[in-house]
């Protein structure tokens, strides 16, 4: 940073004191410094913070600059006084390319992360061993990269998108392990010229990266936790869900209840067509909220609980749980319904998973996700979250934010709140933009983008795919 405000202030030096040689049309009349200066820094200030966040292009342009004053300087026979800063300043930019220049990002991460089976194996015991937040098991996919921390007792998930490191969720590990992977991550993502945030992190994890990294939580949404033991289906409030469960079996759906493992060819293959038709595999977005199909690595303990005709044996729709066993909870990661069956099936399956949970002893039942619930049905103070009150309002004509609140609403949950955290709040821009694609909400700009980073195509070194 030091030697790029350098680099910045010579420049400027040379800017604000041109010679007779730049001249407009008229011979006679000179460029007015002040204008030169200032078209000068209007340049230098983008480049000066390319500079800063180690971009090549930045690099090259400085370069390439410095060259044409150098030869400039040279070919009108300026002082050697005169040469001498443009000349150190050229030097200094082709010297120091290594730390003004961040290499390929791939490059760095790809020393760092280990081979994919490799990394599911460790990532499996860790799970196991540590976790107890509702978007743990998640880390699971095989389309993200996963850091170890030096002791290997911690691990994070990530994927780089819009040129920004994004961690999913809250690392797994002990807190010694957590804080070293942390460090770990945000020192990779500065060397590799890449922003760093982590996405639905948990209030505590905020709390902890506040205080103790400095960094900004800012609020991203509310993650919707029913307890079981609160559970009844007796009430008026909860009357729509009761009539919708009564109808279901009344058309003559079975609800049924299945371990991923104890799943047969043919029920794969009646999950897989409802899947089909409900969504496409591939529309399938969320890194950090979801796994990538039904059957998943490290879901064979996953539970299913589907809506089967008793006639014809199709299944209607289905919801996988992911059950944590650190923590009395089942995770929703994936809820689906064939477009043909009757409504009410998603509350039916809700209902019977609930019960089910139950009697399992679960005590908590993690349902979908409502973003921005906060600032659009609780009070706001303040300039910004007014601003961010009106945009989540505005979001809500063209996305169905608020039909999931609305449905997890009637089940009476917890909110819990969940952040992206992030180095500085003039990033929030750049890194809600790379959330947002990667949770799908928006059309990706692939022309223009680089696509996001790992992908199960995109091989680790010695990994196995």
């Amino acid at each position: 940073m030091v030697l790029a405000a350098a680099l910045t202030n010579g420049a400027f030096a040379l800017a604000l004191a041109p010679s007779s040689r730049f001249e407009i049309a008229d011979p006679s009349k000179v460029i007015d410094d002040r204008l030169w200066a200032a078209i000068v820094a209007a340049v230098l200030v983008p480049l000066g913070w390319g500079i800063l966040r180690r971009r090549k292009g930045a690099w090259l342009v400085l370069v390439i600059a410095l060259v044409v004053l150098v030869t400039v300087d040279v070919l009108f026979e300026e002082p050697p006084t005169e040469l001498l800063l443009p000349v150190l300043a050229l030097a200094g930019l082709l010297l120091a390319r290594r730390r003004l220049v961040a290499e390929p990002f791939r490059e760095t991460l790809r020393r760092h992360t280990l081979p994919t089976r490799e990394a599911m194996i460790r990532t499996q015991a860790l799970l196991e061993a540590y976790a107890r937040d509702s978007m743990a098991p998640f880390k699971l996919r095989e389309d993200v990269g996963h850091l170890f921390s030096s002791g290997g007792d911690a691990v994070l998930a990530f994927r780089v998108e819009n040129r920004a490191l994004l961690v999913a969720g809250d690392p797994i590990g002990s807190i010694s392990g957590v804080n070293d992977v942390l460090h770990q991550a945000r020192r990779l993502a500065r060397g590799a010229g890449l922003r760093f945030g982590i996405v639905a992190a948990s209030q505590e994890l905020s709390d902890r990266m506040r205080e103790e990294f400095g960094m900004k939580p800012v609020y991203l949404g509310c993650e919707a936790i029913v307890l079981t033991g609160d559970f009844t289906l007796e009430g008026r409030k909860i009357k729509k869900v009761r009539q919708a469960h009564a109808r279901v079996l009344r058309e003559g759906y079975r609800l049924e209840r299945k371990c991923v493992g104890e799943l047969t060819p043919e029920d794969r293959a009646a999950l897989a067509a409802c899947q089909e038709r409900g969504r496409a595999p591939e529309e399938e977005q969320s890194f950090v909220m979801a796994p990538e199909s039904f059957d998943a690595p490290g879901s064979d303990h996953s539970i299913v609980v589907l809506a089967r005709h008793e006639q014809d044996g199709h299944v209607a729709g289905f919801m996988v749980f992911m059950p944590l066993t650190r923590r009395p909870m089942w995770s929703l990661a994936m809820q689906l319904r064939d477009p043909g069956s009757p409504n009410g099936i998603i509350d039916a399956l809700i209902v019977h998973a609930l019960l089910e949970a139950r009697s399992e002893g679960v005590e908590e039942l993690s349902l979908n996700f409502a973003a921005a619930r906060r600032y659009v049905y609780e009070p706001v103070h303040g300039f910004w979250p007014r601003v961010a009150r009106l945009l989540a309002k505005l979001a809500m004509r063209w996305t169905q934010i608020d039909q999931l609140r609305y449905h997890n609403e009637k089940f009476s949950p917890v909110w819990e709140p969940r952040s992206v955290i992030v180095e500085h709040v003039l990033e929030v821009p750049h890194l809600a933009f790379a959330v947002i694609w990667q949770e799908g909400q928006l059309p990706r700009p692939n022309a223009f983008i680089r696509p996001a980073w790992p992908q199960r195509a995109d091989m680790l070194p010695g990994g196995e795919q």
